[in-house]
């Protein structure tokens, strides 16, 4: 399992584009790279993002609520 994770205008909701393709590698990439400011994060790896994202003042906005028929719920 993994997160995708985007880069977004806060008013059009669009990804974001960079001036040059991205190589960052996560659960899955796009060869050549990309210009759509995205990463993809597996699921082992969360715990390491969601520290550094809390740091930034990112909060999740699923913490502390699980839904029972949500993929969330089987991986904690």
């Amino acid at each position: 399992m993994s997160y995708d994770i985007s880069l977004t205008d806060p008013i059009t909701k669009e990804t974001l584009e960079l001036g040059e393709a991205h190589h960052m590698r996560g659960g899955t990439y796009c060869v050549g790279g990309e210009l759509g400011a995205r990463l993809n994060v597996t699921y082992n790896y969360s715990g390491h993002l969601g520290r550094v994202l809390k740091g930034a003042g990112w909060t999740d906005p699923y913490d502390g609520e699980r839904d029972e028929a949500g993929l969330r719920s089987i991986y904690g």
